[in-house]
């Protein structure tokens, strides 16, 4: 988790500089929601899949962005931060393989394998 927090503050860090470079106001932070807290209400396994969700949706978020946007130089950014959010992924997916928390990656059914079935 702390190296998908250092990816998604270099992420942050890469925006706001393209706002206060093109003289934009940078949105608020939501650091001071953070608790001091070092007990953990919730299961590992339960965060995990949190911030397996998460990467997923901010994925989806940059795809967009990415057909949307007009500008080259925000293009390439969201490229930087679509990799990042890509690496992210396989970080949550090994350490849910490597607990057991998923098996493998969803597939597609195999269609040939069921059509020899029913002809048994």
């Amino acid at each position: 988790m702390l190296k998908n927090v250092k990816l998604a503050g270099q992420d942050a860090e890469s925006f706001n500089a393209k706002l206060l470079e093109d003289h934009l106001p940078i949105p608020e932070k939501w650091d001071n929601e953070i608790e001091a807290s070092t007990i953990s209400p919730f299961s590992d396994k339960l965060m995990m899949f949190h911030c397996a969700f998460l990467v997923n949706t901010a994925l989806s978020y940059y795809g967009a962005s990415l057909g949307s946007s007009l500008r080259t130089d925000v293009v390439l950014m969201y490229k930087q931060v679509f990799n990042h959010a890509m690496q992210a992924g396989a970080l949550c997916y090994n350490i849910m393989v490597k607990h057991g928390w998923m098996e493998k990656l969803p597939e597609a059914i195999n269609r040939e394998a069921l059509a020899q079935e029913k002809k048994s």
